[in-house]
């Protein structure tokens, strides 16, 4: 199958993982003239992800994100509906996971799993700024778009992308076995509350390049520079996933026990505390 990962980005607009042109495709809902007529999907943009080495290939991929709640597209102009989601849905972030084959294997017995995350409201940026219907669409290349819209998990940090889980802007995991729970968050409100040194020392900014391993997938390492301000838990966990949503963390073990990590509003201290 040449698509994985359909998601949304507005009502009218969602994006899916190409995995044949190693790239990502926008797709826009056209409008109906009644409520009778079916709406027909066309293509309005692709952004190129980075290259592969000839002989390695994309295999599957999934996405992890916010609900809409009604995000208003060019033919719904929804009105916004409370949730208990305190983020604005069109300013979450989105977690890709795409598993990649190697240069020279022909099974599916060691693949290389990639994650990176990018924000639905630089995606739709893109959309509003570069994309437009009815000519031909041409693809953006990864080193116009992706560094700076994008973080990829760097090497040792790939293995825990499936355990990983978003809500909001704000990204959790857990590497395997005992260790801390990252919490990692995209706001730029927060990234600039760090920049100013207005948050506490346990909540650090990363806004430099970093540079993943290309694993013999890609041609080269992935250079990706999306801000974000990490905190980290005091103790270490042993956790089999981990989920989230704005105030909590849960994680989950074979002993079928929940533990709780709360974290306090951004108007408060930030740490992370055992609740």
């Amino acid at each position: 199958m040449t698509y994985r990962a359909p998601t949304f980005l507005s009502d009218d607009t969602f994006l899916m993982v190409n995995l044949h042109e190693n790239a990502i495709d926008f797709i826009r809902i056209g409008a109906g003239h009644s409520s009778n007529d079916t709406q027909y999907c066309h293509l309005i943009g692709k952004l190129r992800l980075p290259t592969l080495r000839r002989g390695s290939s994309l295999t599957s991929a999934s996405c992890s994100t916010d609900p809409l709640h009604g995000i208003p597209g060019s033919f719904q102009e929804a009105q916004r509906r409370c949730c208990p989601i305190r983020c604005k849905p069109e300013k979450a972030i989105i977690q890709f996971c795409v598993y990649a084959r190697e240069v020279g294997l022909e099974t599916n017995d060691d693949l290389k799993l990639f994650a990176f995350i990018a924000r639905r409201s630089d995606l739709l940026k893109i959309v509003e700024d570069r994309f437009r219907e009815g000519g031909e669409v041409v693809p953006i290349l990864w080193d116009e778009w992706g560094r700076d819209s994008t973080r990829w998990s760097e090497s040792e940090e790939t293995e825990t992308a499936w355990a990983a889980d978003v809500a909001g802007q704000r990204q959790a995991f857990a590497r395997t076995g005992p260790s801390q729970v990252h919490l990692r968050d995209f706001n730029p409100a927060t990234i600039a509350k760090a920049a100013d040194g207005l948050l506490p020392q346990t909540s650090v900014l990363h806004s430099e390049s970093t540079h993943t391993s290309h694993q013999n997938c890609f041609q080269e390492d992935i250079t990706s520079s999306l801000a974000f301000v990490e905190t980290r838990s005091a103790e270490q966990v042993d956790y089999d996933s981990i989920f989230l949503d704005e105030e909590r963390v849960v994680g989950l073990t074979v002993s079928h026990r929940l533990r709780f990590f709360s974290f306090a509003n951004e108007n408060r201290d930030s740490r992370i505390m055992l609740g």
